[in-house]
């Protein structure tokens, strides 16, 4: 555990002396100088959804983004008979050296007041590392409830 926590220490910025603001609070910079600059890159998202353990026809997937700028879809699709999407993500953007604590990736779907998502944060970075342009997300079901 104590292993962990000096990873996580050293990712953001805690137990630095200087901490990278101007107002004189002990917070952690925004970003991490050790950061590179932001890529951006589009790939196509695939998985399936269900919804009592049956599939999800029609629900609405999205691929969004919650970390680097809050908020941000960068694709969605609906699902076909078999509850399954795809659908093209863009400008997803990857952060070499800050992967896994910058960016958030989520893939979430919904369909009738019911919801579910997964943070795909690993599937998008190893997508781009590997330069592939699909994203499989084949062992992530959403199982809307």
């Amino acid at each position: 555990m104590r292993g962990l926590w000096i990873a996580m220490a050293g990712c953001s910025g805690v137990g630095r002396e200087d901490s990278g603001t101007t107002d004189g609070s002990d917070s952690p910079p925004l970003t991490d100088p050790e950061c590179a600059d932001p890529v951006y890159f589009d790939a196509t998202v695939r998985g399936k959804v269900t919804r009592d353990g049956a599939p999800a026809v029609g629900a609405e997937a999205r691929l969004e983004e919650r970390y680097w700028v809050p908020g941000t879809v960068h694709g969605s699709g609906i699902t076909g008979d078999e509850g399954e999407y795809s659908f093209l993500a863009t400008d997803m953007p990857i952060i070499e050296g800050c992967w896994g604590w910058i960016t958030g990736f989520y893939i979430a779907a919904e369909q009738d007041g019911l919801y579910d998502d997964w943070g795909v944060n690993s599937s998008v970075t190893s997508a781009w590392t590997e330069g592939k342009d699909t994203i499989e997300l084949d062992g992530i079901i959403l199982e809307l409830e």
